[in-house]
């Protein structure tokens, strides 16, 4: 690109601009502009032309850059037209039809409009509410696009737990198996399926193994016209992670591409831009990474982006499903580890379980402990209490101190055992006179009371109904272990993070057959599993004939991680429900402890989402996931309502 007359009007400042801003390579000898083909060409000539048009200066062009202009032009054109197309197929009552190709089973009236969006648009996303029937939604996108002869085959990109779902669903959806390969196992194994695959229907692969395997995939889809599918997407929100680049490096291989997650935005808005690169390999939606993020910045340009981001995603929320679900009955019991006694809502008593007067004490001599090392540390003034409030409130405080009085009032031998999957070791015992009784506590003749009142409620459900299934959840691997074996007779299933570390690993599926044996089995009657392993693309209310067999779940514990909780519930909440269906939570807090501090935390931020129900991208960061939380408390409010327990029970003298 060469300007034309004067070329002194290029010195300075707009000389500079086009070198390090829109990184051309100046050439004195022709004093032309030069674009290397190394670089991404778009959005440095758009940013050439605008500058020199805004400064008067013409410029003539070489072949290249007329023929990149109006490819731009094109691109532009389309997204206009995409943007108009999936604005109007969302006001309008555009459905597609009930039963699409080889579909046995009919699409809900709210599945029909999603897929009526995603068949109107080159590519598109699908962010409906966990539950909703994405992958039914899927199915039929693609059998559509099948029958039209736009696409010959399916490769699904997603957690290896979510392989199972799309084969149960497949059965379920059109009454046969399809001609599917899992490319898993050894790399060996997994290079065979990716050369094989050609001759199979749909493919399944993780985003561990596509990344490690990206040369292999790219071989497949060049072979033939394949729609892909990134399941949860929001697996590849990280920029610079390997996953991530490697999907999006794939993307123009696609015939057509389709992003799936009930969750797109986990953590903070801009998680969802490598999630719309890959559909949108251009960046014809959202722009290049650096505008987009300094337009999150701007209240007046988030809703800019929103409007961009509308068209192209379609959102199923849970008021929205018809048949409408059922709904589900909340039971939240106080149990006092002293007397053993089991309060129900307004204070009534509903049960009775075996006093714990050794995990009353243990607990209370912990929380004075913990009270003990903030009045140290608060008398600490200036900048090394406020670098503590800082810094340790959310790490140390949250890896020890916190989970230290969460495990006792679940289960005082929890102290005495590292949980590498909660990252914290096993209690340091300087200074805490009880610290005998902790150590002898597991073979003490005392069950904590919640692991009693757990196995007491799914023995009265079980035995009430021979059909009947329940779910148990715990945070704790050891309680999971207790808990099966206070449960023996109704051959417990088990699912913790202790099982398939590694996604390419055998031992995963343990955790898949796991839940199968617990959905399709009469003998396994209850599922025992904390929700950390069982966070996405596990449905566990239905069999693979689709008969109801899950609707009631017991939480033994809980943490102040939002998303772990909201996920959970969603487990058995889900479509294929009949409205008259009775759907129950049992909430299990220890009296007087932390678990009532959870509680609050955690109903503050379900009535967070249900405030910004109207605000489709906060929605999304508030429906099931709370920030970046692991463990222990999520913010500021969480530690001081904690603190603010502590100073109450030390001003009642449950410390002395």
């Amino acid at each position: 690109m060469a300007p034309e007359g004067n070329s002194s009007l290029l010195g300075g400042t707009l000389k500079s601009s086009l070198v390090y801003d829109a990184g051309f390579e100046f050439d004195e000898g022709s004093s032309s502009f030069i674009l290397r083909r190394e670089t991404d060409l778009r959005p440095g000539l758009e940013y050439a032309f605008n500058l020199l048009k805004s400064e008067g200066i013409g410029f003539t062009q070489d072949e290249s850059v007329r023929k990149l202009r109006l490819t731009i032009e094109n691109q532009v054109k389309a997204l206009v037209e995409s943007i108009g197309a999936g604005e109007r197929i969302k006001k309008e009552a555009v459905q597609s039809e009930s039963y699409p190709h080889g579909f046995k089973l009919p699409l809900l009236p709210s599945q029909r409009k999603a897929v009526a969006l995603h068949l109107g648009l080159p590519y598109s996303a699908d962010f409906s509410v966990p539950g909703a029937g994405k992958t039914w939604i899927g199915y039929a996108v693609f059998s559509t696009l099948r029958r039209r002869k736009q696409v010959k085959k399916l490769l699904v990109v997603g957690p290896i737990s979510s392989f199972r779902p799309w084969e149960e669903e497949h059965l379920l959806i059109f009454g046969k198996k399809a001609n599917f390969r899992e490319i898993k196992g050894s790399r060996a194994e997994r290079h065979l399926a990716i050369k094989e695959g050609i001759k199979n229907e749909i493919l399944l692969i993780s985003y561990h193994s596509i990344s490690n395997d990206e040369q292999k995939v790219a071989e497949l889809l060049s072979l033939d016209d394949f729609m892909v599918i990134l399941d949860e997407s929001h697996n590849v929100k990280q920029p610079e992670a390997k996953r991530t680049n490697a999907v999006l490096r794939l993307a123009k291989l696609c015939k057509h591409r389709m992003i799936l997650s009930g969750t797109p935005i986990p953590r903070s808005i801009e998680d969802i831009y490598t999630q719309f690169a890959f559909l949108d390999p251009d960046r014809d939606v959202l722009g290049q990474e650096s505008d987009f993020i300094g337009m999150v910045d701007q209240d007046e340009s988030l809703e800019l982006l929103k409007q961009r981001i509308s068209s192209f995603y379609y959102r199923i929320r849970k008021s929205e499903f018809d048949p409408k679900l059922p709904n589900v009955e909340f039971f939240k019991e106080s149990i006092s580890m002293g007397s053993g006694e089991v309060m129900g809502p307004g204070g009534k008593l509903v049960g009775k379980v075996a006093p714990c007067p050794n995990q009353e004490s243990i607990y209370f001599a912990i929380e004075g402990r913990v009270y003990n090392m903030i009045q140290k540390e608060r008398k600490r003034k200036g900048s090394v209490y406020e670098r503590w409030e800082e810094i340790a409130q959310l790490k140390y405080w949250q890896r020890a101190r916190l989970l230290r009085l969460l495990q006792v009032a679940s289960n005082p031998a929890l102290l005495m055992k590292e949980d590498l999957q909660l990252g914290v070791d096993k209690l340091d015992s300087v200074g805490l006179p009880i610290y005998q009784r902790i150590r002898e506590y597991s073979r003490l003749n005392e069950k904590p009371v919640k692991l009693q009142r757990a196995e007491d409620l799914a023995k009265s459900y079980l035995n009430r109904d021979s059909d009947s299934k329940v779910l148990i959840w715990t945070s704790f691997v050891r309680n999971i272990f207790e808990l099966k074996k206070g449960l023996k007779d109704y051959s417990p299933a088990i699912v913790h993070g202790d099982i398939a570390k590694d996604p390419d690993e055998n031992v995963y599926f343990n955790r898949i057959d796991e839940v199968a044996k617990f959905k399709n089995t009469s003998k396994c009657r209850v599922l025992i599993a904390n929700p950390a392993s069982l966070a996405e693309s596990v449905s566990l209310h239905k069999n693979f004939r689709g008969e109801v067999v899950c609707s009631t779940a017991i939480y033994v514990d809980r943490t102040f991680n939002g998303a772990h909780y909201m996920q959970s519930l969603d487990r058995i909440h889900r479509i294929g429900l009949k409205k008259d269906q009775k759907v129950t939570y049992h909430i299990l807090h220890a009296a007087q402890t932390v678990d009532l501090d959870v509680d609050d935390s955690l109903t503050n931020k379900i009535q967070n989402m249900e405030r910004f129900l109207d605000d489709d991208i906060r929605q999304f960061n508030l429906e099931v996931n709370y920030g970046d939380i692991t463990d222990g408390i999520s913010d500021k409010e969480d530690y001081e309502r904690v603190v603010k327990r502590l100073e109450q029970h030390s001003r009642e003298g449950r410390f002395d």
